[in-house]
């Protein structure tokens, strides 16, 4: 007795909310009485399957069937089409969820739970004390639509290359949801599935009148170009994987004259926003994509369409990967990258082109890697459509090309690379003023410092040429090796010379006042040319030391003034 007044109770709750706040549907329970009615109270569980002959079917002459029904749940209501009676898991079956994940998303599935053939999020569908009305439809070229008649176009459509003759459908829900459905409904079904254009407020009825036969899966069949433009805001290379990042804002512009209408009929509305109606947004292809953005570029636009037809569409800030291979002009740290993003459209008729007005550079481009960006043109061309993009491969395909222009930080090559050479190159000209063990000690340590750079150096210059500063160092790395040596020899000339004195020739060279002063060495006086005679060979290792010196001296001015 208790259980019969509560649902008393909660039908009359049912009567005042709807009479009180109405439907969003614009459907009262008053209105089903004539249908037939199935509940489920809760599972994931298709029970019963009713022949669909035996339902009234208004389809056109397109269409293979249209099935028309209401069903009132808080979410997951699960429709099932197929082929025979009792399909099971495995099946080749068409599974249609209605406000799934939460009453958050649609789907359709080729299987009873099984992969998502096509999804579309939109939140609050169903409803448990609105009835949703529903219509689903399959045409004869195989393809599946779901409607909502306040949702502007088609809610799912999929295009079965191999379609399936539905005889049977079943409902079911998921989990604790119970779910109520009204089917087969008697009396002129259109008064019950189309909105009541009386009760609707000018924006509503716009969005009716443009998109009662609207689909946002088909290409407009007037539409032949897409005008873009892209607005560049970081760009980073990775130059070992030879990819190149780029983040930008994309705006698309096209015209649709289906979607035309007059303001003045429509209380002065002059543009409808993306969050007010669903329409049809071009599928772009990245030809020439590399990473998480091969091929496919489908990001979530945010347009608007103005009464004159014309629509424009703008996404959020993208990062888009390409294939970009260094530089070849051996100009290094210095060279230019020039990195092509190809854009085209997924469609066999449409071109795409450059809008120059909304093709800009932010006024801060953020820099994330050794490159700077230096600029950018843009280029249309055509090209070979290959596999995926489904087009005759005779054919041509329209692109527009945004060709980034990047140099290397060359600021930072010069104090990584440059000041290492120029501290070793003073450390081998300081050996020269020392003695014994000092000099050999900076002699290594500028050989070790070299060679570390040198190290540094491989990881970071290109692999496709081998740049000035690489000969540089090898040069420097070969005349440190020879100052050790020298400092060896020298040290042997003064400490174990032989016991038999040079030439004459030898004697006379030493002993030429003119190349000493040239060489930088004190004049043979009497005492100094006392010490000559005496020990000849130190004499000899102090002006072969000092010749050596003046060359090195030049060579590595040579060297450095060229090497980078």
């Amino acid at each position: 007795m208790e259980i019969t007044w509560v649902l008393i109770l909660n039908f009359f709750l049912v009567l005042c909310l709807e009479r009180t706040f109405g439907s969003r549907y614009n459907v009262s329970l008053s209105d089903l009485v004539k249908c037939k009615e199935y509940r489920i109270e809760s599972g994931y569980v298709y029970r019963n399957f009713f022949l669909l002959d035996e339902f009234r079917n208004n389809r056109t002459e397109n269409e293979r069937f249209r099935f028309k029904f209401y069903v009132m749940a808080a979410s997951n209501a699960h429709i099932l089409l197929s082929p025979m009676d009792k399909a099971k898991k495995g099946d080749s079956v068409y599974e249609i969820v209605i406000g799934a994940g939460g009453n958050t998303f649609s789907t359709i599935r080729p299987q009873i739970g099984g992969r998502q053939l096509i999804v579309k999020k939109q939140n609050g569908l169903l409803n448990g004390i609105d009835p949703t009305p529903i219509i689903v439809v399959q045409k004869t070229d195989g393809t599946l639509e779901v409607t909502i008649p306040t949702f502007v176009g088609a809610l799912l459509s999929y295009k079965d290359p191999k379609p399936l003759n539905i005889k049977y459908v079943s409902f079911s829900s998921y989990g604790s949801t119970s779910a109520r459905w009204f089917y087969d409904c008697g009396g002129d079904e259109e008064t019950h599935m189309e909105m009541k254009k009386e009760n609707l407020t000018s924006l509503e009825r716009l969005q009716v009148d443009l998109f009662a036969n609207y689909s946002i899966f088909t290409i407009p069949d007037e539409l032949s170009k897409i005008y873009m433009g892209a607005t560049i805001k970081g760009v980073s290379y990775n130059e070992r994987k030879s990819i190149f990042q780029v983040r930008l804002e994309v705006k698309l512009k096209w015209t649709d004259p289906k979607l035309k209408w007059k303001p003045s009929e429509y209380s002065n509305i002059t543009a409808l926003r993306s969050f007010e109606v669903n329409f049809w947004t071009p599928s772009l292809l990245i030809t020439n994509g590399a990473g998480s953005t091969f091929t496919h570029f489908d990001p979530e636009y945010f347009g608007i369409i103005y009464s004159n037809g014309s629509i424009e569409a703008d996404t959020k800030q993208q990062v888009i990967e390409t294939w970009c291979r260094e530089s070849q002009d051996g100009n290094w740290p210095w060279d230019e990258l020039r990195c092509p993003v190809d854009f085209a459209v997924d469609g066999n008729h449409l071109s795409i082109d450059f809008d120059l007005a909304h093709s800009v550079r932010a006024p801060k481009i953020s820099e994330l890697s050794k490159w700077r960006f230096s600029g950018r043109h843009l280029v249309t061309k055509t090209i070979k459509p290959f596999a995926d993009m489904g087009n005759d491969l005779n054919s041509t395909v329209s692109v527009a090309s945004l060709v980034i222009h990047m140099r290397r930080n060359a600021f930072y090559y010069r104090k990584v690379f440059f000041v290492p050479l120029i501290a070793a190159t003073i450390l081998i000209l300081l050996s020269f003023i020392m003695r014994r063990l000092l000099r050999g000690i900076l002699n290594l340590i500028a050989l070790a410092l070299l060679l570390g750079s040198f190290l540094a150096l491989t990881n970071s210059t290109p692999v496709t040429y081998v740049p000035k500063i690489t000969h540089s160092y090898e040069m420097v790395i070969g005349i440190a090796c020879f100052s050790y040596f020298m400092s060896i020899l020298i040290r042997w000339f003064s400490d174990c010379s032989p016991e038999q004195p040079p030439s004459n020739c030898i004697l006379a060279v030493i002993n030429n006042s003119v190349l000493r002063a040239v060489l930088g060495i004190q004049f043979a006086n009497s005492e100094e040319y006392l010490k000559i005679q005496y020990e000849p060979w130190k004499q000899v290792g102090i002006i072969l030391d000092r010749i050596i010196f003046f060359i090195l001296l030049l060579v590595l001015v040579i060297i450095l003034s060229s090497g980078f």
